[in-house]
């Protein structure tokens, strides 16, 4: 099994074994070495993240996908991260990112329907507060 599906699955373990292989071996692909540092950066960013520091963890994203812009893993935890943090467009367009690399993602998937969902419940939210209040400012006006 390859280090990336791996991941997916959450066998961390493994996939880290297999990106160290391949960043060791090199099995002459190139691309292996920033594949392994994207990984851990990734790794480390979601140690940052639970130890309440997102900024940080948000900054080592940033730098695994200035190293590949292709690692859909990086624009899905970045999704994660930004709808734990309340950012849900933001979240919903790392995502999508996410998609457009990996249109085939099971993980991505999942992670788009349950912004959706987030979304959908935000934005119901949204317009009952906005209904309360419309309904509220209407009773403060003077009759006349």
């Amino acid at each position: 099994m390859g280090g990336v599906i791996a991941e997916e699955l959450g066998q961390l373990g493994e996939a880290e074994s297999h990106f160290r292989f391949l960043a060791v071996k090199d099995c002459g692909v190139p691309e292996t070495a920033y594949r392994y540092r994207s990984y851990l950066k990734r790794r480390e960013a979601e140690v940052q993240f639970q130890q309440g520091d997102p900024a940080k963890a948000i900054g080592m994203l940033k730098e695994a996908l200035a190293e590949d812009p292709d690692d859909y893993l990086v624009y899905h935890l970045f999704s994660v991260f930004s709808a734990r943090l309340g950012q849900l467009s933001e979240a919903h367009q790392m995502n999508q990112f996410a998609a457009r690399v990996a249109p085939f993602s099971l993980l991505v998937k999942r992670t788009k329907e349950e912004l959706d969902q987030q979304l959908g419940i935000w934005n119901d939210a949204q317009l009952d507060e906005d209904a309360e209040a419309s309904v509220g400012s209407e009773e403060s006006l003077p009759l006349s």
